[in-house]
């Protein structure tokens, strides 16, 4: 009997500490996906308002400096 009382006084503050622990990493993983979403859809929303308003340099900040469609000129 004391061997089961003293095992879970020991065993169910690490199950606990564990919960814990994975709760902050899925929060952490929500954080960087909210990140890489935002730096995706942001020059998505740039690039078909450029299309629809006809704001060339809207439309060209959405590329690549040097690639075809980049604002600069030759």
């Amino acid at each position: 009997m004391r061997l089961l009382l003293l095992t879970t006084l020991f065993v169910l503050p690490v199950i606990f500490i564990e919960a814990n622990n994975t709760t902050r990493k899925k929060t952490t993983i929500m954080e960087q996906y909210k990140d890489d979403s935002l730096a995706i859809i942001t020059p998505l929303n740039d690039y078909f308002k450029g299309i629809y308003e006809g704001d060339t340099a809207l439309l060209g900040s959405t590329f690549q400096p040097g690639t075809a469609g980049s604002s600069s000129t030759k």
